[in-house]
């Protein structure tokens, strides 16, 4: 979650370094790359003791296991940094038993999601779907519709499994820029 003067107003955030709290001092500033820590939180401003205690936890984590956030990373992402996907056993099961997965896309939107003259998904969602082939060895059967209803309705009745672009708009309202 990135700090903003709109989020500040809300949320608590954590402070970037590890090793031990100081209460006054200025965290958010520039601080040398060695000493960021990778474990971020923001919590409600109404509970600043909660953060005090995920940022204890964050402390004590990275003095116990040093290691921990690098084997995390190589756990997801693998040893040089690869963008490979790693799924488990079971996940790679249930890809096996299931190589198409139907899935919706509310295309209204360009560049992000929109039809072309043939009727064909284009755009960033497309993308997304090729991607998703590309990764986990499935063919996407991708359904087009224009509003969130209609996406809602090709979940509920099973047409499509899964919903490519979830609006940010309540359901039934066209995006408005």
């Amino acid at each position: 979650m990135i700090k903003t003067p709109e989020r500040e107003k809300t949320m608590l955030f954590s402070r970037p370094m590890m090793g031990r709290a100081q209460p006054n001092a200025k965290f958010h500033e520039a601080v040398p790359p060695f000493r960021v820590n990778q474990l971020y939180f923001a919590v409600s401003r109404d509970n600043p003791a909660l953060l005090q205690e995920l940022n204890l936890a964050a402390d004590q984590l990275i003095a116990n296991r040093p290691y921990f956030v690098s084997h995390l990373y190589r756990l997801y992402y693998g040893q040089q940094g690869s963008a490979e996907l790693r799924l488990s056993q079971k996940e790679n099961d249930y890809l096996k038993a299931h190589p198409v997965i139907s899935a919706v896309a509310i295309a209204r939107e360009k560049p992000f999601a929109y039809t072309d003259e043939n009727g064909q998904l284009q755009g960033v969602i497309r993308k997304l779907a090729d991607r998703i082939e590309q990764d986990l060895g499935i063919k996407p059967h991708i359904i087009t519709v224009q509003t969130r209803d209609d996406a809602d309705a090709a979940l509920a009745d099973g047409s499509a499994q899964i919903l490519l672009n979830p609006p940010a708009t309540s359901a039934g309202q066209p995006h408005t820029a």
